[in-house]
């Protein structure tokens, strides 16, 4: 079973807004490694998939990349998003299914966020 882990900037959020914690699947006191990962869902061994900050958008990629530029905004399709990263896999144990729905839970993951940034824009001045 994939769980999805939430920075503790995001998890602040979350606390102040309760009802937008997406069915009790973001898990308060998850964690990522560095401070720019918004969402993070752990695979196999080292590596993950993760959301993060990238121009005036969010993107998902690898933890562990070759390429640094291999990754898409949220908002773009799983299967696009998949077949855009996939070459940084690293291992062949992580499956085509558990990446796509890592993908599917973090694009639920950022949407909310997204929405929650948009809706009380007062807080993030």
């Amino acid at each position: 079973m994939l769980r999805i882990g939430c920075n503790a900037k995001c998890i602040e959020i979350m606390k102040q807004h309760p009802k937008k914690t997406i069915c009790g699947k973001i898990l308060l006191g998850g964690g990522s490694t560095g401070n720019d990962v918004l969402f993070k869902v752990e695979l196999f061994k080292d590596q993950a998939l993760i959301a993060f900050p990238k121009f005036s958008t969010i993107a998902i990629g690898f933890q562990k990349e070759e390429d640094e530029n291999t990754n898409l905004p949220y908002v773009c399709d799983e299967l696009e998003i998949y077949n855009h990263i996939k070459c940084n896999k690293f291992y062949k144990e992580i499956k085509r299914r558990a990446c796509i729905e890592a993908i599917k839970m973090l694009q639920v993951a950022c949407g909310v966020l997204e929405s929650i940034i948009q809706n009380n824009k007062e807080i993030f001045k």
